[in-house]
């Protein structure tokens, strides 16, 4: 499976997309002790046992183009993806399977109905 088509498959109603702080080296100083960084990941929580587990999205989106900026730079988008993620699972008429399947006029339709 490509990297832009992981599917969303059996997302259960216990289940929630959600925003959380943690922190991460990213550099060595010369003597070698670690330079650390917090970062918002995005991560699902099974809200029956509270446990979570990260998403490929806070790699594959969020690191990848807001890495280098500030934690609350970072939180932003992560926060509306994972809204946008929930109200998707939330949405009893949503057919959606896989995040390659969503598209803008998808959405606009959906919208106008």
């Amino acid at each position: 499976m490509g990297r832009n088509q992981r599917k969303i498959v059996s997302i259960k109603p216990n289940v929630k997309f959600v925003v959380r702080a943690i922190m991460a080296q990213y550099a060595e100083t010369s003597t070698g002790e670690p330079i650390e960084k917090q970062y918002a990941c995005i991560k699902i929580k099974n809200e029956d046992t509270n446990v979570e587990v990260i998403h490929p999205l806070s790699t594959e989106f969020i690191l990848d183009n807001w890495k280098n900026a500030q934690y609350n730079t970072m939180k932003a988008p992560a926060n509306t993806i994972a809204m946008f993620l929930n109200f998707l699972i939330s949405d009893k008429s949503n057919k959606v399977k896989s995040l390659i399947e969503l598209k803008s006029d998808c959405i606009l339709q959906r919208k106008n109905t």
